[in-house]
């Protein structure tokens, strides 16, 4: 994944020197990042994950609970920050967002994933991947993650590149069921197929950007919000 979103970036003209993983658990997102000589940083509310990270990341490691803390960062400073699989576990996104945005550098870009309202009806039926309803408080269609981020002053650009997807949940993880494995039977199509609903349907894996606004501007306007709901 880290490959991607550099590779994205690269392709969009941003220069990525920093970047910020928010609900980094143990920090292998932000080691791969490092090791592009990207200064790369974290934050979790898991002490236990935090505690377990690679020991020659944890100093980039911070603990923060993003559904009420301020990011420890100064405003503008990443060029990009990512969140996967995260939202849906938030009770106060709001808060998570308005601090995304405020330490985003302007034009920045921001790489999103999160199961969909879709995923925790479906995803256990489709693939075998066993979800966690309990813990999805804030689960939401596709389109309404989208208006919910162009509320909050970021632009919708287009779904995460499908050449730099990661692999969905392997034939040999512990949460693949028999379900699952049908896929991997199938060869290639089997995974490619597999992956199509997980990340254009279950988990949505999204890239947007953050848009600079004069003071006094309003982030939102009916015309912007409108298309969204027919993606």
């Amino acid at each position: 994944m880290a490959t991607g979103c550099l590779s994205v970036a690269q392709s969009l003209g941003t220069k990525v020197n920093s970047s910020l993983d928010v609900a980094c658990a143990r920090g292998y997102f932000v080691l791969a990042m490092r090791e592009f000589k990207v200064n790369a940083w974290g934050v979790d509310i898991s002490d236990w994950a935090l505690k377990n990270s690679p020991p020659s990341i944890s100093q980039y490691l911070l603990r923060r609970d993003l559904n009420q803390d301020k990011l420890p960062f100064p405003d503008n400073v990443f060029e990009m920050v990512s969140s996967w699989e995260t939202f849906e576990h938030l009770w106060n996104d709001d808060n998570a967002a308005r601090e995304i945005y405020r330490v985003l550098a302007d034009n920045g870009l921001f790489f999103f994933s999160a199961a969909s309202r879709i995923n925790d009806f479906w995803c256990s039926r489709l693939t075998g991947f066993k979800a966690e309803p309990l813990s999805h408080i804030n689960s939401r269609l596709k389109s309404s993650w989208i208006s919910f981020f162009i509320r909050h002053g970021f632009r919708y650009l287009f779904p995460f590149p499908k050449a730099f997807r990661r692999l969905a949940i392997s034939v040999n993880e512990p949460r693949a069921s028999e379900r699952a494995k049908v896929f991997y039977r199938l060869g290639r199509f089997g995974v490619e197929l597999r992956n199509e609903i997980a990340y254009r349907i279950l988990s949505p894996a999204l890239v947007f950007q953050k848009r600079r606004f004069e003071r006094g501007s309003l982030r939102t306007n009916a015309s912007e919000t409108a298309w969204v709901h027919r993606i």
